[in-house]
């Protein structure tokens, strides 16, 4: 088998033909039902994966079929054919002066059928068979019309092939019988049966009219459009109104706060005060206590307060000042308190300041006018958005009324119709039925084993593949880039084929190499070119579970981009199990992890691949850079690994010197690629992310758990961590052609 492989346009189809990929939050998104067919490739590929599964499934079925075909006793078998249209001349040209719909009147239907296995034939057929042979059980007939025909097929199988054959002639001969005798109450029962069914039509129709009319009546529906539209009118209309009154409102609550704040008035107080104010005896005890005050303040300028005269004065005035309290509590009421009593001015206001709260008085009560109005207008609103929610349901349901009448009446005037044609036909005089084909010498029906082996294979492989369909089905793992785009909502990246490498994670095969060159050149053009290119300088590859080629995305994605003329750092930044050091065969003394925890120059730390690679034997730079002349990823490549492992990984890639470090990259090197551990159960990448440009999602295709991705994606959401996209990996060599 060869793998298949994906080229650049295949990915851009699959990701829907767009031409710019932007880096995306994940969105948690309900699953639909895939309602598509399987087509053959995926066929395929299942049975490709569950062939075990298909071969034993298939052998136990042919197994069955065999047993069962050797243990099963002989049957025989027979059968006639008879003619149960009419064949003479006067029926002919009867029935061609009929309309055309009635060209095939003396059909056989259910109810003929079921006539002739009634009792009423078969009792006399049956006592003669049990004359001849007492031990034998009732004869059951198999009796069908032959498709397209007025051919009427009668059969009858049993274990004795001389009795078979009595059975059928003697069915031909009472069939032949009942043709001559019967056919005339034949139409006389269909007659009564239409007639039978025409009262429950007839009912039907008007129960469904009157429904039609009290629904039509009960809701106003005559012209269900104009009405439709009137509705929508007097719902805007009313929507407008309300907004023109809230917006008087708003300019009458503008007054009502401008002559608040220039009376320093609440309204009870200025409704108390417009109240004293037209209170002419109130006035005049005012005008009375400002004449006392008046004397007092004259005599205080020649007396003392001892002086008979003013303490009489100033008695008067307490009198006079009790009685505008009384008075004042008489004119206001018992609901004002003493305080707000007390607070209100006892002089009487000028003219202008009462004509101020007056006004004030008038905006007060405009307000309150114009807020009823509104609570009307609302409720008014609500009641006809309920209505004109309501009436696409009243028109479907008044359509739904409509449709069921009409076919109501379509099948009234059907049975009505068929009632005449059976009047015509019953005043006819009826020929009998012809036999065309006499009872056939029986056939032995026992089940061959050649022929249940070819029945059992195909039965076999049939459900036996369907039984692998519905394991791969419920097997919870991505099988291929169209499952991919749709579970995940992200764009193909790119596809990496099947690959075999060799214990130290190397590639080994030329094949491979080749095919891996191709794949890596797809994504590198898909990444880079379609996001602008100077818009990413730095990458994580990620992924959901260990083994997912995460490691094999970011190596292989390095030197593509190296030979591309870009100076490339790749970063081993998987601080709890590090691979980039393994498979380029480079020392791991120190890396990233003594670059943070000791603050080293990371131009001693970081390796240049042209001192390792020729010994490696690596021919994917021959590949990849074959295309580009001079170029070769060992000028460009720069290695960094992942130093000594630390205990606690997520402090070192959580502190300022990771960040630091990351910006001193950037400053470097054109593009910085980060490996990364994987995320199921763990931050460190998580961390990682918020110093690089996007993240690339590593998928193994045949491996990679959909549970587990939906849990990884969820927590990047969380995050608020951008993924650019997904690169497939054929882990298992699921993809086959």
């Amino acid at each position: 088998m060869n793998t298949r492989y994906y080229s650049q346009q295949n990915l851009l189809e699959a990701n829907d033909n767009q031409h710019q990929y932007m880096p995306l939050i994940y969105t948690v998104e309900p699953e639909e039902n895939n309602e598509g067919g399987l087509n053959l490739g995926e066929l395929l590929s299942v049975i490709h994966r569950r062939i075990i599964v298909i071969g034993v499934g298939t052998t136990t079925i042919i197994a069955a079929a065999l047993a069962w075909a050797l243990i099963t006793p002989p049957t025989y078998v027979a059968k006639f054919e008879i003619l149960t249209e009419p064949v003479t001349a006067e029926d002919k040209v009867t029935r061609d002066d009929r309309a055309k719909g009635y060209e095939t009147s003396n059909t056989i239907d259910e109810t003929k059928l079921k006539i002739l296995a009634s009792p009423k034939l078969m009792s006399p057929i049956i006592q003669q068979v049990k004359n001849h042979y007492p031990d034998s059980k009732e004869p059951q007939l198999n009796i069908k019309l032959v498709p397209n025909t007025q051919i009427l097929e009668v059969s009858y199988q049993d274990t004795n092939p001389e009795k078979v054959l009595f059975v059928l002639n003697k069915v031909s001969e009472a069939y032949l019988k009942y043709s001559l005798e019967e056919r005339q109450t034949e139409t006389q029962l269909g007659i009564k049966f239409v007639e039978d069914q025409l009262p429950r039509l007839l009912q039907q129709v008007e129960n469904l009219q009157s429904q039609l009319q009290i629904f039509r009546q009960q809701y106003g529906l005559i012209n269900a459009e104009i009405q439709s539209q009137q509705l929508a009118g007097q719902y805007y209309q009313i929507v407008q109104n309300r907004l023109d009154t809230e917006t008087q409102l708003a300019k009458a609550q503008t007054s009502y706060n401008s002559l608040q704040k220039q009376l320093r008035l609440e309204t009870d107080e200025a409704e108390a005060i417009s109240s004293l104010s037209e209170s002419p005896g109130y006035q005049k005890l005012l005008n009375q206590l400002q004449d006392i005050e008046v004397q007092i303040a004259g005599k205080s300028v020649d007396y003392t307060e001892n002086n008979p005269s003013l303490q009489k004065l100033l008695i008067q005035r307490q009198n006079l000042l009790d009685i505008v309290a009384k008075e004042k509590q008489r004119i206001l009421g018992s609901q004002w308190s003493n305080t707000t009593m007390n607070s209100l001015d006892s002089a009487a206001p000028n003219s202008a300041r009462l004509r101020a709260i007056q006004k004030f008085l008038d905006v007060d009560k405009e307000i309150q006018v114009l807020t009823t109005q509104i609570q009307s207008l609302r409720q008014s609103e609500s009641a006809l958005k309920q209505q004109v929610q309501r009436f696409p349901a009243l028109i479907r349901q008044k359509d739904d009324l409509a449709r069921k009448l009409k076919i109501a009446v379509d099948n009234l005037n059907h049975f009505l119709a068929e009632r005449e044609r059976l009047r015509i036909d019953s005043a006819q005089k009826q020929a009998p039925w012809q036999v065309l084909t006499p009872p056939t010498k029986p056939e032995n029906l026992a089940p061959s084993p050649t022929l249940n082996l070819i029945l059992g294979t195909a039965l076999g492989l049939l459900l036996s593949t369907g039984y692998a369909l519905l394991i791969d089905k419920f097997n919870n793992v991505f099988y291929n880039l169209e499952e991919v785009k749709e579970k995940t909502k992200l764009p193909i990246l790119g596809f990496i084929p099947h690959i075999r490498l060799g214990k130290d994670g190397k590639l080994r095969n030329k094949h491979d190499i080749s095919n891996v060159c191709e794949s890596f050149r797809s994504i590198y053009t898909n990444i880079f070119l379609l996001n602008n290119e100077n818009s990413i300088r730095s990458l994580v590859i990620i992924s959901a579970a260990p083994g997912d080629g995460k490691s094999i995305i970011a190596l292989h994605l390095a030197q593509t981009a190296a030979a591309m003329g870009k100076r490339v750092l790749l970063v081993d930044a998987n601080l709890r199990k590090p691979t980039i050091h393994t498979m380029l065969d480079l020392p791991n003394t120190k890396g990233l992890s003594n670059l943070i925890s000791e603050e080293l120059n990371f131009e001693n730390v970081i390796h240049r691949l042209n001192n390792y690679i020729r010994d490696q034997n690596y021919s994917l730079e021959k590949a990849i850079s074959k295309d580009v002349r001079e170029l070769r990823p060992q000028h460009n490549l720069f290695v960094l690994t992942a130093g000594q492992i630390s205990s606690n990984p997520t402090i070192l890639l959580s502190s300022p010197q990771m960040a630091a470090l990351a910006a001193k990259f950037r400053e470097s090197f054109d593009l910085i690629i980060y490996d990364t551990s994987h995320l199921l159960g763990f931050t460190d990448t998580s961390l990682l992310t918020r110093h690089t440009d996007a993240s690339i999602l590593s998928m193994g295709i045949g491996k990679t758990n959909r549970s587990v991705v939906a849990k990884v994606l969820e927590q990047f959401n969380l995050y608020s961590c951008s993924i650019l996209g997904v690169i497939a990996v054929d882990i298992q060599g699921t993809l086959r052609k």
